[in-house]
């Protein structure tokens, strides 16, 4: 497997080129979207998409060198809120995939094939890994959480588990 391959076969982004674009020449458009925590449980009896607004809680307002952070006294985060930050986040996960030659160096593939098995990310960033692990393994739950869920991608493009 390629380097190329696997950037072309990402079923996330369809405008890679743009986006590896912009992470290597540091531009990036103003992002003024709401955030909001998407929360997603396999249990019948709960809405599978619950949308919590906590824009009045958490708020964007920062910015730094031109890069946009959460302005939250107590908030522990130190890295960019913005779609720079996203792209990076997402040629990270693409090296990563291409160096491990996979999602993961752990001996859990069978358990993750049987299915049953309940993975939790937290500090997903815009959800890359966890979803391409729930598509490469629909037998299992896999929950992704980020205090930051303004690049997640929107819920037709999240696979059902």
């Amino acid at each position: 497997m390629t380097f190329d391959n696997i950037i072309h076969k990402s079923p996330l982004n369809s405008d890679i080129p743009s986006k590896l674009h912009s992470v290597a020449s540091g531009n990036s458009k103003e992002n003024n979207q709401t955030l909001s925590l998407v929360f997603i449980d396999d249990d019948k009896s709960i809405d599978k998409d619950i949308v919590e607004d906590c824009s009045p809680i958490l708020s964007k307002d920062k910015l730094l060198n031109g890069r946009e952070f959460f302005d939250i006294e107590d908030l522990n985060y130190a890295l960019p809120s913005d779609k720079l930050e996203a792209d990076r986040g997402f040629l990270s996960h693409v090296l990563n995939k291409h160096v491990w030659k996979g999602n993961f160096h752990s001996p859990i593939a069978e358990r993750l094939k049987n299915g049953g098995t309940k993975v939790l990310d937290i500090g997903c960033s815009s959800g890359n890994w966890i979803i391409d692990m729930a598509l490469e393994y629909p037998s299992s739950t896999f929950i992704g959480i980020d205090v930051d869920s303004s690049f997640f991608p929107s819920n037709d493009k999240c696979p059902p588990n």
